[in-house]
């Protein structure tokens, strides 16, 4: 069963709470197909898609291999950011390569045989023929990951932000229970992206959102000219006007979104083994991500309130995650489609549901 019928018909308005990554996407996809969207924010100052550096990688360096659903991910992300760009006359979309540094011996012979089998081979290029050793300290040598990138999240929501206010169709306020159920009592479907901080009282609260704090920082480094990302355990990416974004931490629960002087330490730390270049710090940013027990997104909609949705638990990862995912929760929405269960915030029911 639909909740929504073809958009000339739909007399319903479908209200985003967040405008974070996750309820931008979702909402200028809507926008797109025609639906009256009402995106309701509270500034997001806490949100990780602030400060994030929006980094997108199709492999996972722990074991090397392909990420969940790598190459659809990357697929949708690069058809829909290159389409919002044009709609929202910015840039913010930026393919690049990403040098992976390679910390042992260990890891550069993993690389080279694990570089031809099927599920890797498309996102490895041969190694760079960027000579690095200028740069960085890489003594066991360096691989070449095709397919990676940067979003520009401020860019991208600050543009997002202001296409929504010239429409007449963002409200900045914060939610309350007593708004959503305002909201649902009149008919409109509400959909929650507020990321780490549930609505109270929204009917999800009960899901296992889990506080991540990442720490990040801005660099300025003059003499570093390079179009590429880099990973050495950290990522380091450029961002323009010789400046790079450094990063990141991850702290589970933390006590408060305060920037940390061990945070900082540890990331100048690791640059310093691996950058072979001055560096001076022009800022230190902290967000909270929401993080989901196993590490994949909470997308459905509520049995008892099926006007209820939430788009919510990208983590890390959602730059590649959030298109891919609201092209499918918007088909179940027009069709019924079912949802992917390992996405699906059904099965966390029976573990926390009261």
């Amino acid at each position: 069963m639909s909740l929504l019928s073809a958009p000339e018909n739909e007399m319903k308005k479908i209200r985003i709470i967040g405008q974070g990554l996750a309820g931008t996407v979702l909402a200028l996809q809507l926008d797109d197909l025609g639906f009256d969207v009402v995106v309701a924010d509270d500034g997001h100052l806490s949100s990780s898609s602030v400060v994030a550096a929006g980094m997108w990688n199709p492999l996972s360096f722990k074991k090397l291999h392909a990420s969940w659903l790598a190459e659809e991910l990357i697929s949708s992300s690069f058809r829909i950011y290159v389409d919002l760009e044009k709609k929202l006359n910015a840039r913010f979309f930026f393919p690049a390569n990403l040098i992976r540094i390679f910390p042992d011996v260990r890891s550069a012979n993993e690389w080279d045989e694990r570089s031809v089998h099927p599920e890797l081979k498309q996102f490895i290029g041969n190694e760079s023929d960027d000579d690095i050793t200028a740069d960085f300290n890489a003594p066991h040598g360096h691989g070449n990951v095709k397919s990676a990138g940067w979003l520009n999240t401020k860019i991208f929501l600050d543009a997002a932000r202001s296409f929504f206010i010239k429409k007449e169709r963002l409200i900045e306020t914060a939610v309350n229970s007593a708004k959503f159920n305002e909201w649902i009592e009149s008919g409109d479907i509400v959909i929650q992206c507020t990321g780490w901080k549930l609505l109270e009282g929204g009917g999800f609260d009960w899901l296992p959102v889990i506080r991540n704090k990442g720490e990040v920082l801005t660099l300025k480094i003059p003499s570093l000219n390079t179009p590429h990302m880099f990973n050495f355990g950290k990522f380091l990416i450029p961002i323009g006007e010789q400046q790079f974004r450094l990063g990141a931490t991850y702290e589970l629960d933390p006590k408060h979104l305060e920037p940390t002087n061990l945070a900082k330490s540890e990331l100048i730390s690791d640059l310093k083994s691996s950058l072979l270049h001055e560096f001076e710090l022009l800022q230190h940013h902290t967000g909270f991500r929401p993080t989901v027990p196993d590490r994949k997104p909470l997308i459905g909609f509520s049995q008892e309130l099926p006007h209820s949705g939430i788009f919510n638990g990208f983590g890390s990862k959602g730059v590649l995650l959030v298109p891919y995912f609201a092209e499918m929760l918007i088909q179940h929405m027009l069709t019924g489609q079912e949802i992917l269960h390992e996405v699906s915030m059904k099965r966390y029911i029976s573990r926390f549901r009261p």
